[in-house]
């Protein structure tokens, strides 16, 4: 185990910011049941979904 910023990471790998962190039972998903992994990055989260990007003409 590491230590890190005053906390403890358990598993080597990190899965980063992308498609697979954009959802909040994915995200608890990895975290329960992938012990491996020790640090998990993240879009931006907020109570409700974003519009995304403007199309633009």
């Amino acid at each position: 185990m590491k230590e890190f910023l005053g906390g403890k990471i358990s598993g080597i790998f990190t899965i980063p910011s992308g498609i697979v962190t954009t959802s909040a039972k994915t995200i608890e998903r990895i975290a329960n049941e992938i012990p491996e992994i020790g640090v998990i990055t993240t879009k931006s989260i907020g109570p409700e979904p974003r519009a995304g990007n403007l199309k633009l003409k």
